[in-house]
């Protein structure tokens, strides 16, 4: 082989290599908010997910922020488990977040939402929309929801469930409003 022909071929290789590092892989960690905006899979293996459609339209946690999309906190000794998740985008005000708290959550099973003081409810869920503040839609004696607990992993500290809702906003100058959770999902480490 002549001295330009490698010259030539060694020009090449550089070439496609030096364009395959330009080529590099997303990271693995979806980002849902901007891919259409899909719930994330219904899954039990810690993977930080959270999602549900409010009134048909799908919510997603997401936070482009320093802090967490989620905030989890289970108590192993009196089984309160609560999750907060926001849905936050950098110089946007349009920041939301959903809140709910139940327990004793001891194995997998239903438990029931509903108003906090009532003593057969197992918790409450709470939604603050975006452009709202002090604005809280909740469920109450009137507006029920359920939590089912699909895994509950101590060792791996793992806690993965499913969720739908209605939640009641009361204002005296306006009628009633009440939006409809659906098809919620969380996979969640504590």
């Amino acid at each position: 082989m002549k001295k330009s022909n490698i010259i030539s071929l060694l020009f090449v290789i550089s070439a496609l290599l030096i364009m395959n590092l330009h080529c590099e892989k997303d990271d693995p960690q979806v980002d849902f908010i901007n891919s259409q905006n899909q719930l994330p899979p219904i899954t039990t293996t810690g993977a930080n997910t959270f999602g549900c459609t409010v009134n048909g339209k799908n919510w997603v946690a997401y936070t482009d922020y320093s802090f967490p999309k989620l905030r989890v906190s289970y108590d192993e000794s009196n089984g309160s488990f609560r999750v907060i998740a926001d849905r936050n985008k950098k110089n946007y005000s349009d920041e939301d977040e959903f809140d709910f708290n139940i327990g004793p959550v001891v194995n997998i099973g239903i438990y029931s939402l509903g108003h906090q003081l009532d003593t057969l409810v197992d918790g409450h869920m709470f939604y603050s929309p975006p452009y709202a503040f002090a604005k809280l839609y909740m469920t109450d004696m009137s507006h029920v929801g359920a939590i089912e607990i699909t895994k509950l992993d101590k060792i791996k500290r793992i806690i993965s469930g499913t969720f739908e809702a209605d939640l009641a906003y009361y204002d005296p100058n306006i009628s009633d409003s009440i939006i409809h959770i659906r098809n919620g999902r969380f996979d969640v480490k504590y």
